[in-house]
């Protein structure tokens, strides 16, 4: 995962749908803000990639049943990022 955030040179959000992941919880990763759910039932997990620089938190993962990721960031002007 970290080969492909850094192809895209540091993007202020990514999100991926894996099947192998299992994790849920957050992490951060040079700059990024990780947040990961893992899917019901299936394997793999939901997760987000966010620039610390904005701020991102974690509202919600929804509930047992429901795959869903919900993140909010504070400002996504292109003013705020680093370069």
């Amino acid at each position: 995962m970290l080969t492909l955030l850094e192809q895209f040179n540091q993007p202020i959000i990514v999100t991926l749908q894996e099947t192998k992941i299992r994790f849920n919880g957050t992490f951060k990763l040079n700059g990024l803000q990780i947040f990961a759910k893992l899917i019901s039932g299936l394997g793999g997990c939901l997760l987000a990639a966010i620039q610390t620089d904005f701020s991102p938190l974690l509202i919600s993962i929804g509930e047992e049943e429901t795959d869903v990721l919900v993140t909010q960031i504070e400002n996504c002007s292109t003013e705020n990022q680093s370069h």
